[in-house]
């Protein structure tokens, strides 16, 4: 069973500057609240060791990384036993001089009731904490809060 969610925010900032800040994973707990750490998997190009809140781990291993337009990434490992796992991809473009930047996000219940009775709650709350979170990157941006410099 899968839940999948997405939002798209227009952002004042360079294209660049908002692919390099949303995809810098030692960055993303500044934002992103499902995030309190992440390191690199040594030996492995783009994959990544993440925490979250209450002990929450998971693996991200890009499939796409192509700067500044587009990365697509899969999760196959999860710590909470209700996910099989997840993925999800972000788009980037520049329309009337705002980067407008698109993030969709699946997971993958596991089958049965506990899916079932799951499917609602984890896709409101998908969705939910992906807008707060892209709405925060947003504003560390457009206040020059993120530091384009990296």
């Amino acid at each position: 069973m899968n839940v999948t969610a997405a939002y798209t925010v227009r952002i004042a900032a360079p294209l660049e500057a908002v692919f390099d800040f949303t995809q810098d994973w030692s960055r993303r707990a500044q934002w992103d609240a499902t995030v309190t750490a992440a390191e690199a998997i040594p030996g492995e190009e783009r994959a990544y060791r993440v925490r979250g809140p209450m002990g929450f781990r998971f693996v991200a291993r890009y499939k796409l990384f192509r700067r500044p337009e587009r990365t697509s990434l899969a999760l196959p490992d999860f710590s909470w036993p209700g996910l099989r796992g997840g993925g999800g991809s972000r788009e980037y473009r520049v329309e009337e001089g705002l980067t407008v930047w698109t993030q969709t996000n699946t997971l993958v219940l596991r089958d049965g009731l506990l899916g079932r009775v799951l499917a609602p709650i984890v896709g409101i709350s998908l969705a939910s904490e992906a807008r707060k979170a892209m709405e925060k990157a947003k504003a560390l941006l457009e206040s020059n809060g993120a530091d384009f410099s990296g």
